[in-house]
């Protein structure tokens, strides 16, 4: 059963969680990484080359801690914080210190605050609210709940406590009543920035960057200087390829907030768009966007490890985001190029193999392959890369599609149900899945992996049906392949290749999905 709107508490805590703000947006999938992130890393370069760098880089005043954390800067918040302290009122600014040691990933600071003193009344909802971040931060998904349930008992109208609740329900793989909180922040708070943020988040999964956009537009008339709303719009109109547009909500982003780290993160970018490699690790450092393990930072060192011919380095880190992201498509194409340019050929056999789902990884195994004398082996996957490309009905992976938690007992039910269908014992994958998907409603991760199994038992159309109701929620391209694949088994073509438009529409710089719509158009499908 759905929880109640008025109850936060997460029922039990899953095998595996993804923010769903956690997304890589300067990079994609190998075979476009250049082609992704250089209308990310040329709108940085004209920033420096129009002096966008003149914004000022001091910091704001100590006492300003209020406007520093609105512009996610901890470490200023803190410093005006500890003046606040002189006066002796630790119970009111304890919950505060908190935020501002989350701001700065000092979890254990963060643990000092949120649970040393006794929460003024004043500040018990925030002091709650903050003290459920650092459980969420820490992957205690239950604890967040107790914690967010007790802010609720003070504070049930706080838009930005619904905000949380959200993203806690979202990771735990509840994504339907993740969707139930959000229309909660957005009716206490309609115009509440962070509520706001998280309408144009929840659209982006459900209906793609396009629709997002328009949702962060209107957001941005009514709070023109959120440092989080212009970093996502910002973020979005590079998806988009809009590089011209993107380049003044950056410009924007860099002048309100000088010290956010996504600033930080962008002049990373730009300095290793322009070569200067070392200042890119400098500035990537500053930001502790990769200390923290933030995947699009990840990928950033990684691309210039391997720009600069530190394979192995760049493999180590692809390979810890592979696991804690199995199924993120990007990740894994840029550890397979780490593999080959490294010359780790027997890995990237044994690891790709079985996953050469694009023509682009089918390539570099077949690369792998015949560097280790097996033409055979080499010529099949060659043949694979090069031919045209069909879809592949390709069961979720064990933790989820990329961006968003599984549903409870999730990862042990989808390799059951895997193994399952390599075995084709249908019937008994589909009841499993089928169960799996009445414990969790609001996952689309279920209604996914039932759709897989329907699809194996040769039920197109009730797999249609499945993954329908998981794109609602979460849109990504390996479901909309695997739709795609259902409505053509079902005779509905012409179905399957407006879908692919309209996935190509909002993610116009995915060029698997872009090969596969023309190839479509081409052939006639």
């Amino acid at each position: 059963m759905p929880w109640p709107a008025a109850k936060a508490t997460f029922r039990a805590r899953p095998s595996y969680s993804a923010s769903a703000d956690q997304r890589c947006t300067t990079c994609s999938s190998n075979m476009t990484l250049r082609r992704r992130s250089h209308a990310l890393i040329a709108a940085l370069l004209a920033i420096a080359l129009a002096g966008c760098g003149n914004a000022t880089t001091e910091g704001m005043e100590d006492g300003d801690w209020r406007a520093s954390i609105a512009a996610g800067d901890g470490k200023s918040a803190e410093a005006g914080l500890r003046r606040e302290l002189a006066g002796g009122v630790a119970g009111l600014i304890a919950s505060y210190m908190g935020e501002a040691e989350l701001l700065q990933g000092n979890l254990v600071e963060a643990e000092r605050w949120l649970t040393g003193y006794a929460f003024s009344p004043e500040a018990a909802s925030h002091g709650y609210r903050m003290l459920g971040r650092l459980r969420m931060a820490q992957g205690n998904l239950q604890e967040a709940g107790r914690a967010f349930d007790r802010a609720l008992a003070v504070s049930e109208k706080d838009p930005e406590l619904w905000v949380d609740i959200s993203r806690l329900r979202w990771r735990g793989g509840e994504q339907a009543q993740a969707i139930e909180a959000s229309q909660l922040a957005m009716r206490y708070g309609p115009s509440n920035p962070a509520a706001l943020l998280l309408r144009a988040q929840l659209t982006r999964e459900a209906r793609g960057n396009r629709a997002a956009l328009q949702m962060l537009e209107q957001a941005l008339w009514v709070a023109p200087d959120d440092p989080d709303l212009l970093a996502e719009y910002a973020a979005t109109l590079g998806d988009l390829g809009r590089a011209t547009e993107m380049l003044s909500a950056t410009r924007k982003l860099a002048t309100v907030a000088p010290h956010n780290s996504r600033s930080l993160f962008f002049q990373a970018v730009l300095a290793a768009r322009a070569g200067r490699a070392d200042l890119a690790v400098t500035l990537l450092k500053r930001s502790g966007e990769f200390e923290r393990q933030v995947p699009a930072a990840v990928i950033l060192q990684s691309v210039i490890d391997l720009e600069a011919g530190n394979y192995a380095s760049a493999a180590k880190n692809l390979d810890r985001l592979a696991r804690r992201q199995p199924d993120n498509a990007r990740v894994q194409s840029l550890l397979a190029r780490s593999l080959v340019l490294g010359g780790n050929y027997r890995e990237l056999t044994a690891r790709f193999s079985g996953r050469a789902t694009t023509p682009y990884i089918a390539m570099l195994v077949g690369r792998g392959y015949e560097a280790l004398g097996d033409r055979q082996s080499a010529a099949s996957f060659v043949d694979m890369a090069m031919a045209e490309p069909v879809f592949r009905a390709v069961p979720i992976g064990t933790e989820g599609a990329e961006g968003g938690g599984m549903a409870t007992g999730g990862s042990g039910t989808v390799s059951l149900v895997r193994n399952q269908i390599v075995n084709a014992r249908f019937l008994e994958a589909r009841t499993e899945a089928d169960q799996f998907l009445v414990r969790n409603p609001g996952s689309s991760d279920a209604a996914a992996l039932a759709g897989d199994a329907a699809l194996a038992a040769g039920d197109n159309r009730t797999a249609v049906r499945h993954y329908q109701r998981a794109s609602a929620i979460r849109r990504t391209w390996p479901l909309v392949r695997r739709t795609a694949a259902a409505l053509d088994l079902s005779g509905q073509p012409d179905r399957a290749t407006a879908l692919v438009a309209e996935y190509t529409d909002g993610d116009p710089l995915n060029a698997d999905a872009a090969t596969v719509l023309i190839t479509r158009r081409k052939t006639g499908k």
